[in-house]
């Protein structure tokens, strides 16, 4: 979903009834500004991120693309 300069992306595993927390890496297309939406706070300037997913919990990120 774009807004604006921003894209916001949400990452959301299959549910299972018998599923634990899973770490995903995400190798993004440039340096971008992350910031956590969920947790309401800046992950600073990345290029690859490790996201911790819950069992329903899904990862809401808003990215813009990082100042040269």
């Amino acid at each position: 979903l774009r807004h604006g300069a921003t894209t916001i992306l949400a990452l959301q595993r299959d549910y299972a009834a018998d599923a634990t927390p899973e770490t995903v890496r995400v190798t993004l297309p440039g340096r971008f500004d992350v910031t956590d939406l969920m947790a309401g706070h800046s992950l600073g300037e990345q290029r690859v991120l490790a996201l911790r997913l819950g069992v329903v919990t899904p990862a809401v990120l808003a990215l813009r693309e990082a100042r040269r």
